[in-house]
Protein backbone atom coordinates (compact mmCIF):
# COMPACT_ATOMS: atom_id res chain seq x y z
CA UNK A 1 0.00 0.00 0.00
CA UNK A 2 1.30 3.54 -0.91
CA UNK A 3 1.67 6.00 1.23
CA UNK A 4 -1.54 8.33 2.11
CA UNK A 5 -1.52 11.33 -0.38
CA UNK A 6 -2.72 14.79 0.31
CA UNK A 7 -6.04 15.30 1.26
CA UNK A 8 -7.97 16.42 -2.06
CA UNK A 9 -9.04 20.07 -1.48
CA UNK A 10 -11.78 20.09 -4.17
CA UNK A 11 -15.27 18.30 -5.53
CA UNK A 12 -14.98 16.37 -8.84
CA UNK A 13 -15.67 19.07 -11.76
CA UNK A 14 -19.19 19.62 -12.51
CA UNK A 15 -21.01 18.96 -15.86
CA UNK A 16 -21.47 22.24 -17.69
CA UNK A 17 -24.32 24.09 -16.10
CA UNK A 18 -26.59 23.57 -19.32
CA UNK A 19 -26.36 19.90 -19.23
CA UNK A 20 -27.29 20.01 -15.69
CA UNK A 21 -30.18 21.80 -16.11
CA UNK A 22 -31.14 19.40 -19.41
CA UNK A 23 -30.91 16.86 -17.35
CA UNK A 24 -32.85 17.88 -14.09
CA UNK A 25 -35.46 19.19 -16.64
CA UNK A 26 -35.55 15.48 -18.14
CA UNK A 27 -35.41 13.73 -14.97
CA UNK A 28 -38.74 16.43 -13.56
CA UNK A 29 -40.78 15.15 -16.96
CA UNK A 30 -40.23 11.89 -16.46
CA UNK A 31 -41.18 12.06 -12.48
CA UNK A 32 -44.32 14.03 -13.31
CA UNK A 33 -45.52 11.62 -15.81
CA UNK A 34 -45.41 8.44 -13.53
CA UNK A 35 -46.22 10.74 -11.01
CA UNK A 36 -49.72 11.16 -13.72
CA UNK A 37 -49.86 8.26 -14.34
CA UNK A 38 -50.49 7.13 -11.02
CA UNK A 39 -52.71 9.25 -10.33
CA UNK A 40 -55.27 8.28 -13.06
CA UNK A 41 -54.68 4.72 -11.63
CA UNK A 42 -55.40 4.71 -8.13
CA UNK A 43 -57.84 3.43 -5.91
CA UNK A 44 -58.41 6.47 -3.84
CA UNK A 45 -60.98 4.96 -1.79
CA UNK A 46 -59.09 2.21 -1.04
CA UNK A 47 -56.47 4.20 -0.35
CA UNK A 48 -57.98 6.30 2.31
CA UNK A 49 -59.88 3.40 3.66
CA UNK A 50 -56.46 1.93 4.45
CA UNK A 51 -55.21 5.14 5.69
CA UNK A 52 -57.97 4.91 8.47
CA UNK A 53 -57.11 1.32 9.76
CA UNK A 54 -53.33 2.27 9.75
CA UNK A 55 -51.77 0.44 13.02
CA UNK A 56 -49.95 3.28 14.85
CA UNK A 57 -47.67 0.67 16.86
CA UNK A 58 -46.92 -1.38 13.00
CA UNK A 59 -46.35 2.37 11.86
CA UNK A 60 -43.74 3.58 14.72
CA UNK A 61 -41.67 0.38 14.18
CA UNK A 62 -41.47 0.62 10.50
CA UNK A 63 -39.89 4.27 11.08
CA UNK A 64 -37.35 2.32 13.64
CA UNK A 65 -36.87 -0.52 11.56
CA UNK A 66 -35.51 1.43 8.35
CA UNK A 67 -32.81 2.59 10.68
CA UNK A 68 -31.43 -0.79 10.29
CA UNK A 69 -30.50 -0.90 6.65
CA UNK A 70 -28.67 2.27 6.88
CA UNK A 71 -26.57 0.81 10.00
CA UNK A 72 -25.34 -2.33 7.85
CA UNK A 73 -24.80 0.23 4.88
CA UNK A 74 -22.28 2.17 7.15
CA UNK A 75 -20.79 -0.79 9.11
CA UNK A 76 -19.99 -2.28 5.22
CA UNK A 77 -18.40 0.98 4.38
CA UNK A 78 -16.50 1.11 7.04
CA UNK A 79 -14.72 -1.86 6.67
CA UNK A 80 -14.28 -1.42 3.16
CA UNK A 81 -12.77 1.97 3.72
CA UNK A 82 -10.83 0.86 6.49
CA UNK A 83 -9.15 -2.14 4.71
CA UNK A 84 -7.33 0.83 2.42
CA UNK A 85 -6.15 1.93 5.62
CA UNK A 86 -8.27 5.72 6.01
CA UNK A 87 -10.51 4.56 9.03
CA UNK A 88 -13.04 6.53 10.45
CA UNK A 89 -15.59 5.92 13.34
CA UNK A 90 -18.75 4.82 12.75
CA UNK A 91 -20.54 7.40 14.02
CA UNK A 92 -18.96 9.72 11.80
CA UNK A 93 -19.49 7.62 8.70
CA UNK A 94 -23.20 6.84 9.74
CA UNK A 95 -23.82 10.85 10.13
CA UNK A 96 -21.99 11.16 6.74
CA UNK A 97 -23.96 8.76 5.34
CA UNK A 98 -27.31 10.16 6.21
CA UNK A 99 -26.29 13.64 5.01
CA UNK A 100 -25.36 12.30 1.10
CA UNK A 101 -29.24 10.83 1.70
CA UNK A 102 -30.51 14.51 2.18
CA UNK A 103 -28.15 15.48 -1.04
CA UNK A 104 -29.96 12.93 -2.73
CA UNK A 105 -33.37 13.80 -1.67
CA UNK A 106 -33.04 17.51 -1.57
CA UNK A 107 -30.36 18.87 -4.02
CA UNK A 108 -30.72 16.52 -7.09
CA UNK A 109 -29.72 19.07 -9.39
CA UNK A 110 -26.01 19.37 -8.05
CA UNK A 111 -23.70 16.18 -7.04
CA UNK A 112 -25.01 12.62 -6.05
CA UNK A 113 -25.01 12.06 -2.42
CA UNK A 114 -22.42 8.89 -2.92
CA UNK A 115 -20.04 11.82 -4.46
CA UNK A 116 -20.82 13.82 -1.41
CA UNK A 117 -20.28 11.48 0.86
CA UNK A 118 -16.84 9.99 -0.32
CA UNK A 119 -15.55 13.79 -0.57
CA UNK A 120 -16.28 14.62 2.77
CA UNK A 121 -14.44 11.59 4.12
CA UNK A 122 -11.96 12.11 1.41
CA UNK A 123 -11.26 15.32 2.70
CA UNK A 124 -10.65 13.93 6.61
CA UNK A 125 -8.37 10.91 5.17
CA UNK A 126 -6.91 12.01 1.85
CA UNK A 127 -6.87 10.40 -0.64
CA UNK A 128 -9.67 10.86 -2.66
CA UNK A 129 -9.46 8.06 -5.35
CA UNK A 130 -9.29 5.35 -2.50
CA UNK A 131 -12.42 6.97 -0.67
CA UNK A 132 -14.38 6.75 -3.71
CA UNK A 133 -13.57 3.50 -4.42
CA UNK A 134 -14.90 2.11 -0.82
CA UNK A 135 -17.81 3.70 -1.90
CA UNK A 136 -18.19 2.28 -5.33
CA UNK A 137 -17.03 -1.15 -3.95
CA UNK A 138 -19.92 -0.72 -0.77
CA UNK A 139 -22.33 0.03 -3.52
CA UNK A 140 -21.56 -3.01 -6.08
CA UNK A 141 -20.91 -5.71 -3.31
CA UNK A 142 -24.89 -4.67 -2.37
CA UNK A 143 -25.63 -5.44 -6.20
CA UNK A 144 -23.71 -8.22 -6.55
CA UNK A 145 -25.96 -9.60 -3.31
CA UNK A 146 -29.11 -8.41 -4.94
CA UNK A 147 -28.37 -10.10 -8.39
CA UNK A 148 -27.19 -13.49 -6.77
CA UNK A 149 -30.72 -12.89 -4.52
CA UNK A 150 -32.98 -12.44 -7.34
CA UNK A 151 -31.38 -15.52 -9.63
CA UNK A 152 -31.84 -17.68 -7.00
CA UNK A 153 -35.38 -16.46 -6.23
CA UNK A 154 -35.81 -16.45 -10.25
CA UNK A 155 -34.65 -20.09 -10.32
CA UNK A 156 -36.67 -21.48 -7.35
CA UNK A 157 -40.08 -19.71 -7.57
CA UNK A 158 -40.79 -19.37 -11.49
CA UNK A 159 -44.38 -19.51 -10.98
CA UNK A 160 -44.38 -15.95 -8.91
CA UNK A 161 -42.82 -14.89 -12.12
CA UNK A 162 -45.96 -15.21 -14.65
CA UNK A 163 -45.89 -11.38 -15.13
CA UNK A 164 -43.28 -11.08 -17.67
CA UNK A 165 -42.65 -7.67 -16.59
CA UNK A 166 -40.88 -9.11 -13.22
CA UNK A 167 -38.51 -11.22 -15.15
CA UNK A 168 -37.75 -8.36 -17.71
CA UNK A 169 -37.15 -5.86 -14.84
CA UNK A 170 -34.84 -8.87 -13.15
CA UNK A 171 -33.19 -9.65 -16.47
CA UNK A 172 -32.07 -5.50 -16.88
CA UNK A 173 -30.80 -5.62 -13.81
CA UNK A 174 -28.76 -8.39 -14.30
CA UNK A 175 -27.26 -6.83 -17.60
CA UNK A 176 -26.73 -3.67 -15.52
CA UNK A 177 -24.79 -5.37 -13.14
CA UNK A 178 -22.90 -7.35 -16.10
CA UNK A 179 -22.02 -4.00 -17.99
CA UNK A 180 -20.45 -1.88 -14.30
CA UNK A 181 -18.46 -5.84 -13.56
CA UNK A 182 -17.14 -5.26 -17.07
CA UNK A 183 -16.40 -1.15 -17.44
CA UNK A 184 -14.45 -1.39 -13.98
CA UNK A 185 -12.27 -5.33 -14.44
CA UNK A 186 -11.23 -3.99 -17.56
CA UNK A 187 -8.67 -1.01 -17.46
CA UNK A 188 -8.61 -1.41 -21.70
CA UNK A 189 -11.07 1.22 -22.35
CA UNK A 190 -10.18 3.79 -19.81
CA UNK A 191 -6.71 3.55 -21.65
CA UNK A 192 -7.79 4.35 -24.76
CA UNK A 193 -9.74 7.27 -24.10
CA UNK A 194 -7.28 8.65 -22.25
CA UNK A 195 -5.05 8.05 -25.32
CA UNK A 196 -7.45 9.66 -27.37
CA UNK A 197 -7.61 12.68 -24.96
CA UNK A 198 -4.84 13.30 -23.00
CA UNK A 199 -5.29 16.74 -22.19
CA UNK A 200 -8.30 19.19 -21.34
CA UNK A 201 -10.92 18.47 -18.93
CA UNK A 202 -11.77 15.24 -20.66
CA UNK A 203 -8.53 14.47 -20.38
CA UNK A 204 -8.72 15.00 -16.19
CA UNK A 205 -12.02 13.57 -15.64
CA UNK A 206 -11.07 10.06 -17.40
CA UNK A 207 -7.85 9.92 -15.44
CA UNK A 208 -9.78 10.77 -12.05
CA UNK A 209 -11.87 7.61 -13.29
CA UNK A 210 -8.65 5.82 -14.43
CA UNK A 211 -7.02 6.35 -10.31
CA UNK A 212 -10.21 5.35 -9.08
CA UNK A 213 -10.61 2.27 -10.98
CA UNK A 214 -6.87 1.21 -10.15
CA UNK A 215 -8.06 1.77 -6.71
CA UNK A 216 -10.77 -0.35 -7.13
CA UNK A 217 -8.61 -3.30 -8.84
CA UNK A 218 -6.59 -3.02 -5.02
CA UNK A 219 -9.62 -4.77 -3.40
CA UNK A 220 -8.47 -8.44 -5.13
CA UNK A 221 -6.25 -8.05 -2.19
CA UNK A 222 -8.25 -7.59 0.43
CA UNK A 223 -10.39 -10.60 0.46
CA UNK A 224 -10.99 -10.27 4.40
CA UNK A 225 -12.97 -7.02 3.46
CA UNK A 226 -14.82 -7.84 0.62
CA UNK A 227 -16.29 -11.20 1.63
CA UNK A 228 -17.39 -9.12 5.01
CA UNK A 229 -18.92 -6.84 2.91
CA UNK A 230 -20.32 -9.37 0.62
CA UNK A 231 -22.18 -11.31 4.39
CA UNK A 232 -22.99 -7.29 4.94
CA UNK A 233 -24.90 -6.93 1.52
CA UNK A 234 -27.14 -10.02 2.65
CA UNK A 235 -27.89 -8.39 5.82
CA UNK A 236 -28.56 -5.47 3.93
CA UNK A 237 -31.12 -7.02 1.91
CA UNK A 238 -32.87 -9.40 4.76
CA UNK A 239 -33.05 -6.29 6.30
CA UNK A 240 -34.65 -4.29 3.60
CA UNK A 241 -37.22 -7.06 3.34
CA UNK A 242 -38.34 -7.44 6.89
CA UNK A 243 -38.15 -3.42 6.33
CA UNK A 244 -40.89 -3.26 4.02
CA UNK A 245 -42.50 -6.10 5.60
CA UNK A 246 -42.82 -4.13 8.66
CA UNK A 247 -44.09 -0.89 6.53
CA UNK A 248 -46.55 -3.00 4.85
CA UNK A 249 -47.87 -4.40 8.34
CA UNK A 250 -49.01 -0.68 9.29
CA UNK A 251 -51.60 -0.62 6.74
CA UNK A 252 -53.14 -4.43 7.24
CA UNK A 253 -50.86 -6.01 4.64
CA UNK A 254 -49.26 -9.25 5.33
CA UNK A 255 -46.41 -10.50 2.78
CA UNK A 256 -45.34 -14.13 2.59
CA UNK A 257 -41.65 -14.41 2.19
CA UNK A 258 -41.73 -16.13 -1.29
CA UNK A 259 -43.38 -12.48 -2.36
CA UNK A 260 -40.48 -10.60 -0.83
CA UNK A 261 -37.64 -12.35 -2.67
CA UNK A 262 -39.55 -10.98 -5.57
CA UNK A 263 -40.48 -8.17 -5.17
CA UNK A 264 -37.87 -6.28 -3.32
CA UNK A 265 -35.27 -6.87 -6.18
CA UNK A 266 -37.80 -5.59 -8.35
CA UNK A 267 -38.32 -2.70 -6.48
CA UNK A 268 -34.51 -1.93 -5.45
CA UNK A 269 -33.28 -2.67 -9.26
CA UNK A 270 -35.91 0.07 -10.54
CA UNK A 271 -35.49 2.57 -8.06
CA UNK A 272 -32.09 2.71 -8.69
CA UNK A 273 -32.45 4.10 -12.00
CA UNK A 274 -31.19 7.88 -11.92
CA UNK A 275 -34.05 9.30 -14.38
CA UNK A 276 -36.23 10.93 -12.35
CA UNK A 277 -35.70 14.15 -9.64
CA UNK A 278 -34.71 11.97 -6.18
CA UNK A 279 -36.83 8.96 -7.33
CA UNK A 280 -39.88 11.00 -7.33
CA UNK A 281 -42.27 8.88 -9.43
CA UNK A 282 -40.34 5.68 -9.80
CA UNK A 283 -40.23 4.59 -6.56
CA UNK A 284 -43.83 5.13 -6.22
CA UNK A 285 -44.55 3.49 -9.61
CA UNK A 286 -42.04 0.38 -8.19
CA UNK A 287 -44.06 -0.51 -5.25
CA UNK A 288 -47.23 0.66 -7.24
CA UNK A 289 -46.41 -2.06 -9.72
CA UNK A 290 -44.61 -4.75 -7.94
CA UNK A 291 -47.38 -5.06 -4.88
CA UNK A 292 -50.09 -4.83 -7.88
CA UNK A 293 -48.65 -7.77 -9.79
CA UNK A 294 -47.82 -9.77 -6.75
CA UNK A 295 -51.56 -9.97 -5.96
CA UNK A 296 -51.26 -7.18 -2.59
CA UNK A 297 -52.86 -4.23 -4.74
CA UNK A 298 -51.47 -1.69 -6.43
CA UNK A 299 -52.90 1.38 -4.53
CA UNK A 300 -51.88 -0.66 -1.07
CA UNK A 301 -48.17 -1.26 -2.71
CA UNK A 302 -48.07 2.75 -2.98
CA UNK A 303 -49.01 3.72 0.50
CA UNK A 304 -46.15 1.23 1.51
CA UNK A 305 -43.96 3.30 -0.80
CA UNK A 306 -44.88 6.86 0.33
CA UNK A 307 -44.71 5.50 3.51
CA UNK A 308 -40.35 4.77 3.05
CA UNK A 309 -40.35 7.79 0.84
CA UNK A 310 -41.41 9.40 4.36
CA UNK A 311 -38.71 7.82 6.45
CA UNK A 312 -36.05 8.46 3.83
CA UNK A 313 -36.74 12.24 3.97
CA UNK A 314 -37.13 12.13 7.76
CA UNK A 315 -33.59 10.18 8.10
CA UNK A 316 -31.82 12.63 5.51
CA UNK A 317 -33.12 15.45 7.24
CA UNK A 318 -31.39 14.39 10.39
CA UNK A 319 -27.99 13.90 8.54
CA UNK A 320 -28.61 17.41 6.72
CA UNK A 321 -29.25 18.84 10.39
CA UNK A 322 -25.93 17.15 11.50
CA UNK A 323 -24.00 18.14 8.71
CA UNK A 324 -24.95 22.13 8.87
CA UNK A 325 -24.24 21.80 12.66
CA UNK A 326 -21.50 19.83 12.73
CA UNK A 327 -19.43 20.49 9.48
CA UNK A 328 -18.10 16.93 9.93
CA UNK A 329 -14.79 18.25 9.63
CA UNK A 330 -13.21 17.22 12.56
CA UNK A 331 -9.66 16.49 12.11
CA UNK A 332 -9.64 12.14 11.75
CA UNK A 333 -9.52 10.22 15.28
CA UNK A 334 -6.37 8.42 16.56
CA UNK A 335 -8.17 5.53 14.99
CA UNK A 336 -6.78 6.45 11.59
CA UNK A 337 -3.36 6.50 13.13
CA UNK A 338 -3.99 2.00 13.19
CA UNK A 339 -3.07 -0.65 10.42
CA UNK A 340 -5.75 -1.25 8.35
CA UNK A 341 -7.84 -4.65 8.44
CA UNK A 342 -11.15 -5.31 9.30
Amino acid sequence: MSPLPAPETAPPAPAPRWKRRLATALKAAVSGTLLLVLARRIDWAELRGMLDRTDPAWLALAVAAGIAPLAVSTWKWRILLRATGRPLPFGRLFNLYLAGLFVNNFLPSTIGGDLFRSYEAGKQVGGQEHVLASVFMERFTGLTALTAIALVAFATNLSSFRDPRFALALGAGVLVYVAVALAVALPGPLAFALRRFPGGLAGRLIGKLAAVQEAIHDYAGQTRAVVAALALSLLFHLGAMAYIAVASRAFGIVLPVRTLLVIVPVIMFVTSLPVTIGGLGLMEWAYFFTFGASGAGGSPGLLVGLLIRANSLLYSLWGGAVYAARGLRRPPPAESRRPPGV
